[in-house]
């Protein structure tokens, strides 16, 4: 009876233990990059990115490096990219949708249009 105990202690060790480090795949599993690249970054260019669910306040506001391009890891979902400068040079908004284990690119051009969306 008590070498049936410590067996089944065993088992129910072994399955926590299981358990617990499979867990450790599945937040990188729901995570996606964003590229984002400009062809001729702005001075005082940042880039907000917004849930498509509340456009008008950022979760993240950063700049691209001096090549002009920005990479950011986001959860899965829709977002919405607002870039803006210090001059009155307007920027095109867009919607993009981060996917698991993918890379979403995002190219502007020169007219600061976005040419390029995979």
């Amino acid at each position: 009876m008590k070498k049936l105990r410590i067996t089944w202690l065993y088992l129910i060790l072994a399955g926590i233990l299981l358990g617990i480090s499979s867990c450790s795949n599945d937040a990188e599993e729901l995570q996606g990059k964003l590229v984002i690249t400009f062809a001729k970054p702005t001075k005082g260019l940042k880039v907000a990115i917004c849930s498509m669910e509340n456009t008008k306040y950022p979760i993240l506001v950063e700049s691209p490096n001096v090549n002009g391009v920005l990479k950011v890891s986001l959860n899965i979902g829709n977002y919405y990219i607002k870039p803006s400068d210090d001059s009155s040079d307007m920027y095109s908004d867009i919607g993009i949708q981060v996917r698991p284990d993918k890379t979403t690119t995002v190219t502007y051009d020169e007219s600061r249009q976005v040419i390029g969306r995979e």
